[in-house]
């Protein structure tokens, strides 16, 4: 029973496979407007539908920035599952979530390490929302201290086939 795919996996392939054109923000000071860069994703599956593979490339603070994760479900958990890495640390994001009663919104909760404060350990909420077919959103919030505080979101808008260039 643990190796069947089922509908939390059809859900990653049907919602997030394909080419995507990313609009990235970003909040280094919750009272200041956001850093905006573009990218680019990839999304794949992997291992039979099992997982998901994203790769992403844009601009981050001025300098090119990398970054691939796995999303898969896992069966033995009754849980979904993430790993994040990127080209601006040498650690590895692991997360783990649920969908929501909406069937649309994967919340994931993990742990990140801040270099440039020291922290480590910081304890993240990353909420996944399915708008439609060809867009959905990413948001990430730190949740160590008091409300959840927005520090990244990243839209994703389907690219049209022929047109993954652009």
């Amino acid at each position: 029973e643990t190796m069947k795919t089922g509908p939390a996996h059809e859900f990653l392939g049907a919602a997030f496979q394909g080419e995507w054109k990313l609009e990235i923000k970003m909040w280094m000071d919750p009272a200041a407007e956001p850093m905006v860069s573009n990218g680019t994703a990839t999304i794949e599956p992997m291992f039979g539908g099992r997982f998901v593979r994203e790769r992403v490339k844009a601009d981050m603070m001025g300098q090119p920035w990398e970054g691939e994760g796995t999303t898969g479900f896992d069966n033995n958990k009754k849980l979904f599952v993430s790993t994040w890495m990127d080209s601006m640390t040498t650690g590895i994001m692991m997360m783990k979530g649920s969908i929501g009663p909406d069937g649309k919104t994967l919340t994931f909760i993990g742990e990140m390490d801040e270099p440039m404060s020291g922290e480590m350990g910081k304890a993240i909420k990353i909420a996944i929302t399915v708008d439609s077919k060809d867009k959905h959103r990413m948001e990430m919030f730190e949740i160590l201290y008091g409300e959840p505080l927005k520090v990244m979101e990243l839209v994703y808008t389907r690219r049209p086939p022929g047109n993954q260039g652009n």
